[in-house]
C-alpha cells in the first residue's frame, strides 16, 4: 500500500517539485526508493530515530 501511495503522489509532481515521504517499514522504503530511482526522481534518504524520511524531487522528463 505504501508503494502505491508513493507512486501516485510522486507521478503527479511537475519537474523540480518536491515531496517528503515518511516511513517506518524498511521493506517499503527499499521498494519506494527502487521505483523512484528507476523513474527519474532524485531521492535523499535520512534514517531518523524510528522512521525514514525520503525527500523526493522529480527530474526533467
Amino acid at each position: 500500500m505504501s508503494l502505491l501511495l508513493a507512486k501516485r503522489h510522486a507521478m503527479a509532481l511537475e519537474p523540480n517539485q518536491q515531496l517528503q515521504i515518511l516511513l517506518t517499514d524498511g521493506s517499503s522504503k527499499s521498494d519506494i526508493v527502487r521505483f523512484l530511482s528507476q523513474h527519474s526522481f532524485d531521492v535523499e534518504l535520512m534514517q531518523l530515530d524510528n522512521y525514514y524520511s525520503l525527500n523526493v524531487t522529480r527530474g526533467k522528463p
